[in-house]
């Protein structure tokens, strides 16, 4: 990815953080700051409370799930689930 479609990909991310529950849409931000330094961009869609569908754009699932149990996080091939 340029270093545009990465500006591009997190202020699209940042509005469907925005629909999630605050401390669970902090969580996620966590997430995708961590994916970022290890060169992994996931696009969200469909954001609920504390759950968010997302598309991996570059990167492995691997480091998504890796990076997401890290944080007590939950990440299927599809979703993350934040923990209420």
């Amino acid at each position: 990815m340029t270093p545009q479609e990465k500006r591009d990909l997190a202020n699209a991310n940042a509005v469907k953080l925005a629909d999630m529950d605050d401390k669970a849409a902090g969580m996620v931000k966590s997430l995708l700051l961590n994916l970022g330094a290890n060169d992994t961009f996931i696009t969200l869609r469909s954001p609920q409370s504390h759950r968010v569908d997302y598309e991996l754009k570059e990167g492995t699932l691997e480091m998504v799930q890796g990076c997401a149990e890290d944080l007590g996080l939950t990440a299927t091939a599809t979703t993350i689930v934040v923990p209420q």
